[in-house]
């Protein structure tokens, strides 16, 4: 059966249509919540990682990958104690292929940047928390990032270690391996990267309105 000139115009458009609703630029991912089951010590809640406070933007406006996380002792970081065997999980807020983590480790707190995350094993929920598997390579989630140890002079910075993207990720589990110190555990602020996953629904509208929109152009 022969198409006819129409039909031959909105197939390809509608390929088209369908990459350009499917891709996606990278962001960096602000969770929405987070916990622990490392004992925060006073004013210093596992809240303080995530909220923003502590940042300061001396860089690219927008970008806080450039911001800096000040010196500080009590209201803008997490601090724990034990210096390791922790878990900290972090809700999204969404569902994510994610690939990155930006951790802005412990700042200066009395001269005591060793309290800082160095390693952690890394594993993903995509089921809204309930269950964590670990998704990469052994060599990626075992030991992951040997984050550096804070400046002891200075504000602390965005540190970004990758992984292979996984899809479908609701939730993302740290389990504190080692740290800088044998005391307590410290972070700053943390964020990860990745893209968003769009609902098969509203790709589907995206895709049906952009083909509306090039067919009304061409009447």
């Amino acid at each position: 059966m022969k198409m006819n000139k129409q039909m031959k115009t909105i197939l390809p458009l509608a390929v088209l249509a369908g990459f350009a609703v499917t891709a996606h630029a990278a962001v960096v991912i602000t969770p929405v919540g987070a916990t622990t089951t490392a004992v925060p010590l006073s004013g210093r809640p596992i809240g303080n990682t995530i909220d923003g406070s502590g940042l300061t933007d001396p860089g690219t406006p927008g970008n806080i990958l450039d911001d800096t996380h000040s010196v500080n002792t009590n209201a803008d970081l997490f601090l724990g104690s034990g210096a390791s065997g922790h878990e900290f999980v972090f809700d999204l807020g969404g569902t994510y292929t994610v690939d990155s983590v930006h951790l802005w480790n412990i700042s200066y707190i009395s001269g005591a940047v060793n309290r800082g995350l160095k390693t952690v094993d890394l594993t993903f929920s995509t089921d809204g928390g309930f269950n964590y598997n670990t998704l990469v390579a052994a060599s990626e989630y075992d030991d992951f990032g040997n984050f550096a140890m804070s400046s002891t002079t200075g504000p602390g910075v965005a540190e970004t270690k990758t992984f292979t993207a996984v899809a479908g990720v609701t939730h993302i589990k740290f389990t504190d391996s080692t740290n800088h110190g044998p005391a307590y555990t410290g972070i700053g602020e943390i964020r990860f990267g990745g893209d968003p996953i769009p609902e098969p629904s509203t790709t589907a509208l995206l895709g049906l309105g952009g083909l509306a929109l090039i067919l009304r152009r061409r009447k």
